[in-house]
């Protein structure tokens, strides 16, 4: 991790939930999101752009593999989330 005072996200989805949520992340004082990845790269771009993301990927991978990346919130709809919580854990991402 960066710091014990920070938790740095990757999200895995980059629609209207992950734009809510990533709101809320960086309200927060501990957390921030450092990452995104979407299938579509410009909405995983728009997302990128609106908090400053130095990444935006497009694959999942990419995002479990960066160091920068302490923990992952997954955004994308129900019937996926399984893979990629699996893939996630499997490359120590909470």
């Amino acid at each position: 991790m960066s710091s014990p005072e920070t938790v740095r996200f990757g999200f895995i989805g980059a629609g209207q939930i992950a734009h809510h949520s990533a709101d809320i992340v960086n309200q927060h004082p501990r957390g921030r999101v450092v990452a995104v990845q979407d299938t579509d790269p410009a909405r995983a771009a728009l997302l990128a752009e609106k908090h400053g993301l130095a990444a935006a990927h497009a694959d999942a991978a990419q995002v479990f593999a960066d160091p920068a990346v302490d923990a992952v919130y997954i955004a994308v709809p129900n019937k996926f989330h399984a893979p990629l919580v699996i893939a996630a854990l499997e490359a120590g991402k909470h």
